[in-house]
């Protein structure tokens, strides 16, 4: 049975945006391969834009028995590239704490 994260209603990306980087630390807690719905909660989209993301190759994704599935170590490592001062912030929460 998956397990999947609770709703973040009411979070938008404004109120994140001083600590973006606990969605990787969200991401290396995760245990479990991510839906489409999961990945489109933490990153504040919607199931249509991560869909569309995956139509273009943009996020990295992979497939079993055809449905889209999300490795949370590997979203983690694909943010921390796109944003090297996400992974350096989540390091230094690491420290910090």
């Amino acid at each position: 049975m998956r397990r999947t994260s609770p709703e973040r209603a009411g979070s938008p990306a404004e109120e994140r945006h001083g600590c973006y980087f606990n969605i990787l630390l969200e991401l290396q807690a995760i245990r479990h391969e991510m839906s489409v719905h999961e990945v489109a909660l933490l990153l504040n989209k919607s199931d249509c834009t991560i869909y569309r993301m995956v139509q273009r190759r943009q996020i990295p994704f992979f497939r079993i028995a055809g449905s889209i599935e999300f490795d949370p170590s590997v979203l983690a490592a694909w943010l921390a590239k796109k944003d090297p001062g996400l992974a350096a912030a989540a390091r230094q929460q690491l420290l910090a704490a």
